[in-house]
């Protein structure tokens, strides 16, 4: 965005630049599990141990493994750790590699409906999802765009759709 590469960003993380607008759509966001037909828990919930046995595949944006998200802090908090066997850095990557693997993937409930939806994987509950924060989706945007009409309009119907968005897992 700083670069005038991109006009706007949806996303979860708190992009802090004192060029960027954000602002907060739809509801917040509980955590889903997701795993294929491979997993000892498809089609039933998982529970914290044969989670932390799993091994998992974690989206990382821009390839930045490095960078801990909400859910690996309160690991680390708690002593324990996952075993991230794959990094993707696209959510389209996961619905093939759980379908085909016994790899499980920690995400927001909405995001874990929209990979469910493609077939053959087992959304449920996070086993930790009454411990985790629930998540917003901000939509950020540079400072050059932030009075422009057609700019407005966009970040309007985009957060129109978010607002409609069904945020929790309904089973």
């Amino acid at each position: 965005m700083l670069d005038d590469e991109v006009d706007l960003v949806i996303g979860a993380p708190v992009l802090d630049h004192p060029e960027l607008y954000s602002r907060t759509a739809g509801d917040r966001m509980t955590w889903s599990l997701l795993c294929g037909p491979h997993h000892p828990s498809f089609g039933q919930p998982c529970d914290l141990e044969t989670w932390l046995a799993s091994d998992h595949v974690q989206i990382t944006p821009h390839g930045r493994p490095d960078v801990l998200g909400e859910l690996d802090e309160l690991l680390q908090e708690r002593g324990w750790t996952r075993r991230v066997r794959l990094y993707v850095s696209f959510v389209a990557a996961l619905a093939p590699v759980l379908h085909d693997t016994p790899l499980v993937s920690s995400l927001p409930t909405p995001m874990a409906q929209g990979v469910a939806s493609v077939g053959g994987l087992s959304l449920t509950p996070h086993p930790l999802s009454d411990e985790l924060e629930t998540l917003a989706i901000r939509l950020t945007w540079h400072q050059v765009h932030h009075t422009d009409d057609g700019h407005a309009w966009l970040r309007r119907l985009v957060g129109q759709v978010l607002d409609g968005w069904a945020v929790s897992w309904t089973g």
